[in-house]
């Protein structure tokens, strides 16, 4: 199985398309925004990162995302994790 490599822009792209969809408007959906700032919760990062397993198929946890402040952050732990797979 051939897998396809994941770069920072279209993640930079999925997971601002994920918040938008979430209901944050897009004019305040930025990536060094603080998370919290944005009115998500744990709620929001486990529909993220059920998004994130079943659309990229990238294996990741809510727990992963503990320390992500921004959504750079989120990005960051993203890419990483689809490189361990």
């Amino acid at each position: 199985m051939t897998e396809t490599p994941v770069n920072t822009a279209s993640l930079e792209e999925f997971v601002t398309q994920q918040v938008i969809d979430m209901g944050v408007p897009a004019s305040t959906v930025k990536l060094d925004a603080k998370i919290d700032s944005m009115g998500l919760d744990s709620l929001d990062v486990v529909e993220l990162t059920q998004a994130v397993k079943k659309q990229l198929m990238i294996p990741v946890k809510p727990k992963d995302f503990e320390n992500a402040a921004t959504l750079q952050d989120a990005v960051d732990i993203i890419r990483e994790k689809a490189q361990e797979k």
